[in-house]
């Protein structure tokens, strides 16, 4: 790792965190950090931030990764970010990390402030950059698929809308997660519930496609994991127009391949890794298997509750929370893929399994 500067973006305003920044005061009470932007090797890579002899009774941090390319459009775009409470015992040392996928060519800059009221002090802050090693790893570059030279009027995410408002219609989804009453319309209530949450997700997987304009013929197409996917009216649905290569669940291609694909459906094959860094990084290596313009559908199972994201029991938990799913649609967006506005159902109107998880599905398109 290599340690940056955390001030030298804005060296002359004192930061929000007690003892900390430059001598002047900053026009915003609520800056913690800065540092300027720099290059990082191609690949997985993150920032971490360290903070040293914390004291603090209440509040909390956030700290998002920026990323800039100078050659581009001059507009700063968020990659990633995360949050750390506060509480701390006297002069605690705290230590968060933020992973990202870096892009040759891009700059990124770590930022923090404070997005809740804090009487935090420390004696020191520092941040480093954890890259991959310099080895001269080469990735072929995705082509582009026919879907982004027929992309429809709309893309799969509004520019001004991460949530959906307004009714879910099965035959158009957005980003949704499976209700009793979807179950219902579909006529699938007379099944137990894994089974209609299995066949809600492959049905909702199938009317993305057409929604989002991929019936077009000589397609190439990925369908992983387990269901109805291998048999019946789905798998004759998409074999009608495309070439489709199955495969069980399972770690993805490696990023060294040059196997691409105009869209992929995921049934029920990710999502349920360790930690939630594992569950993002296998959800980030199947995307990256798609082509320029393709449409990515993942049908997923999600722990129902609205813990902080940066929280212990959201990072080690063994099932993908809702606020992962909030998280992976963040990382997409700053990493260039486009996602269809989210749509949570509220507790009492979900459909869970035998293990209390809720069915969802994500759609995402590479721009």
């Amino acid at each position: 790792m290599r340690e940056i500067d955390p001030f030298d973006y804005w060296e002359s305003h004192a930061s929000a965190i007690e003892g900390l920044g430059g001598s002047e005061r900053s026009p915003d009470p609520r800056y913690c950090f800065h540092t300027r932007y720099h290059e990082v090797r191609e690949g997985r890579a993150g920032f971490v931030l360290k903070l040293n002899g914390v004291r603090a009774k209440f509040g909390e941090i956030s700290i998002r990764v920026h990323a800039w390319k100078p050659d581009g459009d001059g507009n700063i775009s968020l990659v990633s970010g995360a949050r750390l409470l506060l509480q701390s015992e006297n002069d605690a040392q705290l230590e968060l990390p933020v992973r990202f996928a870096s892009r040759q060519g891009v700059l990124y800059s770590l930022y923090g402030y404070l997005s809740e009221d804090s009487d935090v002090s420390a004696q020191g802050l520092q941040v480093l950059i954890d890259e991959p090693e310099d080895n001269g790893d080469v990735y072929p570059e995705p082509p582009q698929s026919i879907l982004a030279m027929n992309r429809q009027p709309s893309e799969a995410r509004p520019a001004n809308a991460l949530t959906h408002q307004g009714r879910l219609v099965a035959d158009a989804p957005v980003s949704q997660s499976c209700t009793y009453s979807q179950v219902a319309a579909l006529g699938l209530d007379g099944l137990d519930a894994d089974s209609a949450i299995a066949r809600w997700s492959e049905r909702i997987c199938l009317n993305a496609l057409g929604s989002y304009g991929v019936f077009h013929s000589g397609l190439e197409g990925l369908v992983v994991g387990t269901g109805a996917s291998d048999e019946g009216d789905y798998a004759q649905s998409l074999d009608r127009f495309a070439t489709v290569v199955r495969r069980p669940p399972g770690p993805p291609p490696s990023r060294k391949s040059d196997e691409f694909f105009d869209f992929m459906l995921i049934t029920n094959a990710i999502g349920r890794g360790d930690n939630a860094r594992s569950r993002w990084e296998e959800a980030e290596d199947w995307l990256t298997r798609l082509k320029i313009g393709g449409l990515g559908v993942l049908a997923l199972r999600y722990r129902p509750d609205s813990g902080l994201i940066s929280s212990k029991s959201a990072s080690d938990g063994p099932t993908l929370s809702r606020n992962e799913i909030g998280q992976w649609t963040l990382r997409l967006i700053g990493n260039g893929y486009s996602v269809a506005p989210l749509a949570f159902a509220p507790s009492a109107d979900l459909l869970v399994d035998h293990q209390e998880l809720a069915g969802f599905v994500l759609i995402i398109q590479r721009l």
